[in-house]
């Protein structure tokens, strides 16, 4: 009787494991196609209003923990060792295509992550720290693989970080980004911890000898020296758009985070992980004193907030005098390098 009314109506049969919760979901989506914000329930805007409701009330704790988990994991499989080889050529165009398979794979989480570093409190940051940390994991056994291809793994952990971070700073939620990069991982069982700093740093993550055909500066443009993070820019931009609205806002606060990321690496070693914020604020906005205009801001904001800055307040630095330290030795090291 059921399979001739099925076959009668033409109708398709749609398995679901729990009634409650497809129903529910089903209910979420046709009230998101009901305000008219889009037709296809499978596109990036819609998971991201779909995050912008769940953030935006404490009911739909629950739902905001399950939507980014699932949006995670999906990614995490997508660029497993097993889905995405961590060996094989290296050449631009192979490398271009990977760094695309993986954006793709990161559409819908990476406009999510913006969404609640933007709008949540703090019990809804730390599901972001959660998800960036499960992207740097890992469960494969053997550590052989291509180290070039081991680094760009870490590319949907690093666009993920760096939507949080940018994103949690336009909207002045200056905690957020900072227990962001206090976090360390252990991205398997054969490795130490390391700081997520090092590990999602543009210029970790795409700077190596293996990127250097794909990111060489282009020769009508010398005072392009960063080419690691303008492709992290880049990329970024269209992605957080729907959320931080102002690219000026975006710019500026891409510099500070790749900024804060290099503080943080000069915290625990004399090493720097720099980005475009050294070249682009001493060409453009240098101050009187000729100072890296982005310098002299950190440094101001560290004298006024004192041990309530973020960067001390959240463990990077163990005071104020100290931090004061490694934004001296990263403005004298590389303002000379890269004007």
């Amino acid at each position: 009787m059921a399979r001739s009314l099925i076959n009668h109506r033409q109708a398709t049969i749609v398995s679901i494991d729990n009634a409650d919760i497809a129903f529910s979901a089903l209910a979420d989506k046709v009230e998101l196609l009901r305000d008219g914000r889009e037709c296809d329930p499978l596109t990036p805007e819609l998971a991201l209003q779909a995050a912008k409701k769940y953030v935006a009330d404490p009911v739909h704790r629950v739902r905001l923990h399950d939507l980014l988990s699932q949006e995670t994991e999906a990614v995490r499989n997508s660029i497993s060792p097993e889905a995405l080889s961590w060996s094989g050529p290296t050449d631009a165009d192979a490398w271009r295509i990977r760094l695309e398979r993986i954006e793709s794979a990161c559409a819908r989480l990476v406009p999510m992550a913006a969404a609640v570093a933007y709008y949540g409190d703090d019990s809804q940051q730390s599901l972001i720290r959660r998800a960036v940390r499960r992207l740097l994991t890992y469960d494969r056994e053997t550590r052989q693989f291509d180290a070039p291809l081991e680094s760009a793994s870490r590319y949907a952990a690093s666009l993920m970080a760096y939507s949080a971070g940018i994103s949690s700073l336009v909207s002045s939620s200056q905690a957020h980004w900072a227990q962001l990069l206090a976090c360390t991982v252990q991205r398997s069982r054969h490795e130490d911890e390391k700081p997520l700093a090092q590990l999602v740093s543009s210029m970790s993550v795409l700077n190596g000898y293996h990127m250097q055909p794909l990111l060489k500066p282009r020769p009508e443009d010398p005072d392009r020296k960063t080419p690691s993070s303008e492709w992290m820019a880049k990329r970024l931009w269209p992605m957080l758009q729907p959320v931080v609205f102002d690219e000026g806002e975006f710019v500026s606060a891409f510099d500070e985070w790749e900024m804060y990321i290099a503080l943080d690496c000069a915290s625990r070693s004399r090493a720097i992980l720099y980005g475009a914020f050294i070249w682009r604020n001493n060409r453009d906005r240098r101050t009187a004193s000729g100072e890296n205009r982005l310098v002299q801001k950190v440094r101001e904001q560290l004298s006024h907030c004192g041990a309530q800055h973020p960067l001390v307040s959240s463990g990077t630095f163990k005071n104020v005098d100290e931090a004061i330290a490694a934004l001296d030795h990263i403005a004298n090291t590389l303002v000379d390098k890269l004007l």
